[in-house]
């Protein structure tokens, strides 16, 4: 059963569904119904249904042909009928733009091109009339409860002229063009210059209106009276198909201005270009634009209503996308924070080993530095060499161990002469040691060794002389015990044979 006021598109029988709801509205009022089928937690789509006043069942078709949307049932809305007749009525391909030359304007190809693609771009946006004239009240129709007398569907090129699609013609105004006497020439209104605030884009030459003209009925008060004017005490059969529309001289619309005002001063001033570009002539401060009724707006309170109701989809259609690019956005976030959370985790564990690793390498590096000392060390300490002495050692490690990484600049003698070198603590040392006689250090041992036994001898006689015994040194004891252990005789007997 078809619906008032919408085109119905059935993608799917509506038996099996739980209950069957909107689960969405689209931008120009289009609404998806579906719900739940039995058994199922997910929602499915059921069916589209498009508002008759934004889509001709034709329009209808093209949006789910181009959205690639299948439906196995299309209902058009219901027709309402008045007097056996649809209130409304449709002309097809009536010439609304011809090319050539009009009041010392020149209507080009490229000009009827750019009509057609600023209608196309625009629509939606500023809804190009059929009117009753050139006056903007129209008060004649309105007088009978219409706010114009049709809307511009769709325009096409067709050699030379634009042709329209005119819909939602009102019975009455279809019977006055069918006579030819009242009403039967067409003039489109031309807006030379006009910018979409939305994009800032500019278009030239767009089609602002377009007039039905005729006859002045300057006694006639409404559009009913002159209907009765004509068809008082007849009855009158319109055939439609044989309307001839007469084309009339296009009127060029002067360039539309801007009504600017300053937000501090209040200064108002009319300009061609957009009042955000300006600044206030008088005070400097930045320029607003004031509505100004007729240009660009809505014509009535119904128009106003649906253009605001448009505009509230579009925004909730867009909040939603908004809302979900965030959950995207919060999940996105998690993952990362998750991988950062691992990664910083890898990194304190990749720290650790490389620690680990660092301080096994100074570890194996101190090593070889104290071999390489040790090896020094050796090296001067054994016979024949022998600059250092046992005693020394110690001290000569500590000393290399503190210095041994340090370089430092040296000189040696090299054939008589002396050369600088640079090297570590360690080359330095050797550099000393080397540069000693042997003969110094034999010498400068022996005389250690002769003092150390000189010393040894007076004490001995100093502690003989205070106790008046004979004192036995460590060495002389050592064999005596010695002796007397491995032959079994007594102390006394191994001193005698020892000594």
């Amino acid at each position: 059963m078809p619906y008032p006021n919408f085109h119905s598109a059935r993608i799917r029988s509506p038996d099996g569904f739980q209950n069957i709801v909107v689960l969405k509205t689209l931008p120009k009022g289009i609404m998806i119904y579906g719900g739940k089928l039995e058994g199922e937690e997910k929602t499915t789509e059921q069916s589209y249904r498009f508002p008759k006043d934004r889509f001709t069942v034709s329009e209808a078709k093209t949006w789910l042909n181009e959205h690639k949307i299948q439906y196995i049932l299309f209902e058009p809305a219901e027709i309402k009928k008045m007097s056996k007749e649809p209130e409304f009525y449709e002309l097809n391909d009536i010439d609304v733009v011809v090319k050539g030359k009009w009041k010392g304007n020149t209507f080009t190809d490229q000009m009827l091109d750019n009509i057609v693609s600023a209608f196309n771009e625009l629509k939606g946006k500023v809804n190009v009339k059929f009117k009753l004239g050139h006056d903007d009240e129209q008060k004649l129709i309105q007088a009978d409860g219409y706010p114009n007398i049709g809307i511009i569907n769709s325009l096409r090129k067709a050699g030379d002229r634009i042709k329209a699609h005119i819909i939602k013609i009102p019975k009455k105004v279809m019977d006055l063009m069918n006579i030819g006497s009242a009403y039967n020439e067409i003039s489109p209104e031309i807006n030379p210059s006009y910018k979409d605030t939305t994009t800032g884009k500019t278009y030239k030459s767009i089609l602002w209106n377009v007039a039905l003209l005729g006859e002045q009925h300057k006694a006639m008060n409404s559009l009913t009276d002159i209907h009765n004017l004509y068809f008082a005490d007849k009855k009158f059969e319109p055939e439609y198909s044989s309307i001839v529309l007469n084309f009339a001289e296009p009127l060029i619309m002067e360039q539309e201005k801007f009504n600017c005002e300053c937000i501090k001063c209040g200064y108002k001033m009319e300009s061609e270009e957009h009042c955000n570009t300006l600044k206030c002539p008088k005070c400097g401060s930045d320029m607003r634009r004031v509505e100004r009724p007729g240009v660009g707006q809505p014509h009535n309170e119904e128009a106003k209503l649906k253009e605001e109701e448009v505009k509230k989809m579009e925004l909730e259609e867009k909040l939603k996308q908004s809302k979900e690019q965030l959950e995207k956005f919060e999940e996105t976030n998690k993952q990362l924070t998750k991988d950062l959370d691992d990664s910083n985790a890898k990194l304190k564990t990749v720290e650790k080993e490389k620690e680990d690793i660092q301080k096994g390498l100074d570890k194996f590096a101190q090593t070889e530095a104290d071999n390489k000392i040790n090896e020094f060390i050796e090296k001067y300490t054994k016979e024949p060499i022998g600059k250092i002495l046992p005693a020394q050692k110690d001290n000569v490690f500590a000393l290399l161990k503190t210095k041994g990484s340090e370089t430092v600049k040296f000189t040696v003698e090299e054939d008589g002469k002396p050369v600088e070198k640079e090297g570590t603590a360690i080359d330095l040392y050797g550099a000393i040691l080397d540069a000693i006689p042997f003969s110094l250090i034999k010498m400068s041992e022996e005389t250690v060794q002769e003092t150390k036994d000189k010393t040894d001898s007076d004490n001995k006689k100093r502690l003989e002389e205070q106790t008046g015994l004979d004192v036995v040194d460590d060495d002389i004891d050592k064999k005596a015990k010695k002796y007397a252990e491995e032959h079994d005789v007594p102390y006394e007997t191994a001193l005698d044979k020892t000594t």
